[in-house]
């Protein structure tokens, strides 16, 4: 009996280490010396060792028959340890003890966009808010879990991130709403409901004008993919469908409405920022379908688990869905290990009463998982190393590496670019064009296009290259390169009036940004063009 009892122990600890193990690796796999291959690392990492979770968990199952032995609240504390490291890790970075994986921001935590670092802050805040509504043995420690609930909204807050300050406290009032009766008593009657309406519009307000251009240019991307649901919304556009064709529907959308008040806020766009929008995309109303009816079977297994961790489960769940309207959580790796544990509390009674089938499926069909995401990882790795070495390597070395890769990965649309971007950089620019062509059946973007009129100029088909920068030019109409290059080849081929033409409208064209070097370098030559111009018109005249 002793026995059974340490193995259960051990079977618990197992689990439980492994997972923090797992969740910690999501999070803090990453070196600024090669952010992309590290990127590479915690992506795999990810994937295997969650698979290796899955197998252990039904090992466990099945050994003690049935029972699966998991301590949650030291998983939950485990994954807020994980947000308080990232908050001192964004301190180091504000204080400059430690660079930032972004240029542009002061503060990105261990990833390189401060939304994501937002992301794993909105995830850790309802944990903080579940432990101190249950301590009920020190007053100390329940305040310092209210401290770090704070704290943690503090730090989104100055993330300036919409989404996960909105995540954080939805969430976070989810789980208090759910363990307090008196506060549900409160709230929910019509005198409360009556004033929280109101401040819940104005919060709703605030968030929107606190980034309006922001706010209005997803409004834009939404509005442009339904243009697209409409054309094909059974099926949808297949697996590359968003990134193959939507700046297509966005550069007929401003060909069409030239004088848009989007002009200004649209951009080179490959997510919708709404992951339920990308499924209906990709895969249509039948792919949406099977998402929502998973949603709804996980949201009613969570209200038949009868675990005190239901209310902290439940608030994780909204935090999922609240990102998964405003962004792109699913390709983040801790979001999967977020992901895994939702769907383990989820349907534990499920494969803790059907063990004998489906465990031995779930071990068999991780296993076959784990093979092939080794096959894809190795190729990957390697790719990542190239693209890092190319900067010291000869032409001859790091193209025989991509060809010899793009056996393995042509069905990588980031590889492809990056192969084609390799091919342009040497000079094999037909070579290049042909991967790009078949890049953009994956990946139809400005830089697809842009790289696409490069070569042609380069290889002397001013017509092809005049076609692709106009194109590029009405997918992100802000940009003032496409309209310069063009201005440019108008200029060596001679025909003086179409350069005049192009320089105008650079100069009548408003500016995004205002401190851009680069476009004010282009303003100051398609000005000079012009005075040039009309001064030969001047001194013809005087002549």
């Amino acid at each position: 009996m002793e026995n059974k009892k340490k193995d259960v122990s051990l079977y618990s600890q197992t689990l439980t280490v492994l997972f923090i193990l797992l969740f910690m690796g999501s999070v803090f796999i990453v070196s600024n010396r090669n952010f992309d291959l590290f990127e590479t690392y915690r992506k795999y990492w990810t994937i295997v060792i969650g698979l290796l979770f899955i197998i252990v968990a039904c090992t466990n199952i099945t050994a003690n028959k049935g029972r699966m032995n998991l301590s949650i609240d030291t998983i939950l504390k485990g994954v807020f340890a994980a947000g308080v490291l990232e908050s001192f890790f964004a301190l180091a970075q504000l204080f400059k003890f430690l660079p930032s994986f972004n240029r542009y921001y002061t503060y990105t935590g261990s990833f390189d966009n401060p939304a994501i670092f937002a992301m794993l802050l909105s995830v850790s805040t309802p944990i903080a808010v579940y432990f101190a509504i249950h301590e009920t043995v020190s007053l100390k420690r329940k305040t310092v879990w209210w401290i770090a609930a704070l704290s943690l909204l503090v730090f989104i807050a100055f993330s300036e991130s919409r989404t996960g300050l909105l995540a954080a406290i939805l969430s976070s009032a989810t789980v208090a709403l759910s363990e307090s009766e008196k506060l549900r008593k409160r709230l929910f009657n019509l005198h409360s409901l009556i004033l929280l309406l109101p401040l819940a519009i104005l919060l709703f307000y605030l968030i929107y004008r606190f980034k309006a251009d922001s706010a209005n240019g997803r409004i834009l991307i939404w509005r442009i993919v339904m243009d697209m649901v409409k054309e094909r919304p059974l099926m949808g556009f297949g697996p590359h469908g968003f990134t193959a064709n939507y700046m297509e529907y966005q550069a007929s959308y401003f060909l069409n409405n030239p004088q848009s008040r989007f002009l200004l806020l649209a951009d080179n766009v490959n997510n919708p920022f709404n992951e339920f929008l990308l499924v209906l995309v990709n895969y249509g109303m039948m792919g949406l379908t099977i998402v929502f009816c998973t949603l709804v079977l996980i949201i009613k297994r969570i209200r038949e688990f009868n675990g005190s961790c239901r209310s902290v489960i439940t608030g994780l769940t909204i935090v999922l869905i609240i990102w998964s309207l405003f962004s792109y959580p699913f390709s983040i790796p801790f979001v999967w290990v977020i992901t895994l544990l939702i769907l383990t509390i989820a349907f534990k009674l499920v494969i803790q009463r059907t063990y004998k089938y489906s465990c031995p499926i779930i071990f068999v069909s991780c296993a076959v998982c784990m093979l092939l995401t080794l096959y894809r990882y190795f190729p990957e790795r390697e790719w990542s190393m190239v693209s890092f070495r190319s900067q010291n390597e000869g032409k001859d070395i790091v193209l025989s590496d991509y060809i010899r890769l793009y056996e393995r990965l042509s069905n990588n649309r980031r590889f492809l670019y990056n192969y084609g971007a390799e091919l342009h950089y040497y000079g094999y620019y037909d070579e290049s064009i042909d991967v790009l062509k078949e890049c953009s059946s994956k990946l139809n973007d400005y830089d697809v296009q842009m790289l696409i009129g490069n070569c042609l100029q380069h290889t002397g088909d001013t017509l092809g290259a005049i076609e692709r920068y106009c194109y590029a030019n009405r997918m992100v109409p802000s940009r003032f390169l496409p309209q310069y290059n063009i201005m440019n080849l108008y200029i060596v081929s001679g025909d003086t009036v179409q350069a005049v033409r192009v320089a105008n409208t650079i100069l009548q064209k408003d500016v995004k940004i205002e401190r851009s070097k680069a476009v004010q370098r282009i303003i100051r030559e398609a000005g000079e063009l012009l005075q040039t111009q009309n001064s030969q018109i001047t001194t013809e005249i005087t002549d």
